[in-house]
């Protein structure tokens, strides 16, 4: 192996364990943020996933990862709006503003209608007139009354009734047709029902609380979890008691690396909700990042055990494996990863990635194409790099260029795939086509000496450029001064200024 070889492949591969195989912290069991986050007993009952995301017909809804948006028809079937034409007659020229996003939504067993074309009609209904005829058809997120008195209840998730306390609270949290979508019964006191706290200012609605849940989310994917961690402690300020506002914060302390303040917080989550995924995930991430690599496992399994259908768990737990060295168990954790969700681009990043570690370069790759078919299309760049590593491995020069410029189509400015190509360039005998991938990549990245590292090797083994050379080895040491020391390019530096 060359020295070019030998640098941009140690740097590659070295980035790839560290960034891909880092568990990943979940969110809370919130219906209003996760279809995929909901409690294993519900999966597969649309009705009840329906009522717990305070979805009705008449809601506009999408998947967070798709750009088609659906109207819940009155059947609680998804009708795909085919063009903002359709959605603007029917839902008004803000019909945008009234979308909800859901993650996972193809998991919360919705069946479709026909499409929403701007010819069709619509009919006025109450949505909910067909659905609740007693209380036993009372379900959280209603509004409800005594036909003979004014006040109006929310019906809360555990079935307690809260009083709104007035009009424009009402309005603020249930919105402009909250008096439209009242149930009217002859005697409330027959209900059983127990009564919560009223709804007052400090009260939040379910869809302002995903909007926090999702702000926490992004923050904490996102490496910024110092500006999570306010809205993560408001929530338990709020309401203690909440699993999922306990399961917020104590991720997010994870992610400050407050270790001590989020295991008692995710210990009383687990507590209060025994059977909470996200929660176990994420104590695996505490224990994991605190050296309790036994505890980590029990608590992936765990996590695993309660929803088998969701990936992230066992990518964390193939982290665990792979940091061990058993790549044989990694692989086949990963592999039922796949199995489990062959949406989750993760598992066949970390897969291809353990192939490279065993030598099989081919096996990575078709594990990248497999992917290709599944994942969603914002991934598809790290699977052309993937791909374009892969086959630079196996020799298949040609395809790896293929995929390379396919990377370059979604990011002509990624600064690995040009690294990638200069040396795929180099070994098919195209120096200068080698050269200017390592001159744009140095131009991408300046503070990377990858680039400068390769161009200084080109420049002394293929031109005898010794000149250029130097410079180049110079600007490593300036960038990377460790890189430079430890790949000896002061030696390398002097045996070139003896050949000028």
């Amino acid at each position: 192996m060359n020295k070019i070889q030998s640098c941009f492949r140690l740097i590659n591969l070295l980035v790839c364990a560290a960034l891909i195989f880092t568990p990943l912290g979940l969110s809370g069991t919130a219906p209003t943020v996760s279809a995929q986050e909901l409690d294993s007993d519900l999966v597969g009952s649309p009705n009840a996933l329906l009522f717990l995301l305070f979805l009705t017909p008449g809601d506009l809804i999408k998947n967070t990862e798709f750009a088609e948006v659906f109207y819940i028809d009155p059947d609680y079937k998804l009708r795909w709006i085919t063009n903002e034409a359709a959605a603007a007659k029917h839902f008004g020229s803000d019909w945008n503003q009234k979308i909800i996003e859901i993650n996972g939504l193809n998991e919360l067993g919705f069946a479709f209608g026909p499409e929403l074309k701007a010819s069709d009609e619509l009919p006025a209904y109450n949505p909910y007139v067909s659905l609740v005829k007693t209380f036993e058809d009372v379900r959280p997120g209603m509004l409800i009354k005594n036909k003979e008195f004014a006040e109006i209840f929310f019906v809360d998730a555990d079935m307690s009734l809260r009083w709104i306390v007035n009009e424009q609270i009402a309005v603020k949290n249930f919105g402009e047709n909250w008096s439209q979508i009242i149930f009217e019964f002859d005697d409330l006191s027959a209900s059983g029902f127990t009564y919560g706290s009223p709804i007052d200012e400090n009260y939040i609605s379910p869809a302002e609380l995903n909007k926090i849940y999702l702000q926490i989310e992004e923050y904490n994917y996102g490496g910024e979890s110092e500006k999570a961690l306010p809205l993560a402690q408001n929530l338990v300020e709020m309401d203690a008691e909440d699993a999922n506002n306990l399961n917020y914060l104590g991720w997010t302390y994870v992610e400050l690396g407050r270790y001590t303040e989020a295991e008692p917080l995710l210990l009383k989550a687990a507590a209060l909700e025994p059977n909470f995924r996200a929660v176990h995930n994420n104590l695996g991430l505490l224990y994991y990042s605190t050296n309790r690599a036994d505890l980590a496992e029990k608590a992936w399994l765990k996590a695993i055990e309660i929803a088998p259908n969701h990936a992230r768990a066992y990518v964390n737990l193939s982290s665990l494996y792979y940091e061990r060295g058993d790549l044989n168990k990694t692989i086949d954790i990963l592999t039922q990863a796949i199995a489990a969700d062959p949406s989750y681009p993760d598992s066949y990043i970390n897969l291809s990635n353990t192939y490279v570690e065993v030598n099989q370069p081919e096996q990575a790759a078709s594990t990248y194409l497999s992917g290709l078919d599944h994942v969603p299309v914002a991934n598809h760049a790290v699977f052309f790099y993937g791909l374009g590593n892969s086959y630079t491995d196996t020799g298949d020069y040609d395809n790896a260029i293929k995929y390379l410029n396919q990377l370059f189509l979604l990011n002509p400015n990624h600064y690995d795939g040009h690294i990638t190509y200069g040396y795929v360039l180099g070994k098919k005998g195209d120096t200068s086509g080698s050269i200017e991938e390592y001159k744009k990549a140095a131009q991408i990245d300046p503070s990377r000496a990858t680039a400068h590292y390769n161009l200084g090797t080109v420049y002394s083994y293929k031109l005898n450029d010794f000149a250029a050379a130097i410079k180049e080895y110079q600007l490593v040491k300036q960038i990377d001064p460790i890189f430079a020391d430890t790949n000896n390019l002061d030696f390398y530096i002097d045996y070139f200024k003896s050949q000028l």
